[in-house]
């Protein structure tokens, strides 16, 4: 069995993006087999004033290679307003396909992966921050150093 925690929303600084409402098998637990696929449902909501592709959430246990591999079917963007979409998807977990282990069973946590481009209008550092919450503290991103010609 698999429990998917749903991760609090996480957000960029100046106004950049955020994912909220996220939501995996309703918050009931997955279980997988042996041998049959199992498609679980998940949902969540971007806002955001840039330019995306493709948002997906993911398991993961430790760190980014730790994930539990599966495939993904996203809807496009369900126009909440100008800069909110909510999106549903499903998750497709095939032990005949993956290599799945006793060892995975357990709680793993969901991850609103970050990448963006900016036109640079002057030299400096960018970075992704996330300000934090009450069950979750700050976070900043290692800079990406640009120079402006």
């Amino acid at each position: 069995m698999f429990t998917a925690v749903a991760a609090v929303p996480a957000g960029a600084a100046e106004g950049g993006v955020s994912f909220t409402r996220v939501q995996v098998n309703g918050g009931k637990p997955i279980v997988i087999g042996t041998s049959k696929e199992v498609r679980v449902p998940a949902s969540f909501r971007v806002t955001t004033t840039h330019q995306w592709k493709w948002p997906a959430v993911f398991l993961y246990r430790g760190g980014k290679d730790d994930r539990l591999w599966h495939a993904i079917e996203t809807t496009d963007c369900i126009r909440v307003s100008a800069s909110v979409c909510d999106i549903n998807e499903t998750m497709f977990f095939d032990p005949s396909v993956w290599d799945m282990r006793n060892s995975e069973a357990g709680a793993w946590k969901v991850a609103g992966a970050l990448k963006t481009t900016v036109k640079a209008s002057k030299t400096g550092t960018w970075r992704w921050v996330y300000y934090g919450n009450t069950t979750t503290g700050p976070s900043t991103s290692s800079g990406d150093k640009v120079v402006v010609k």
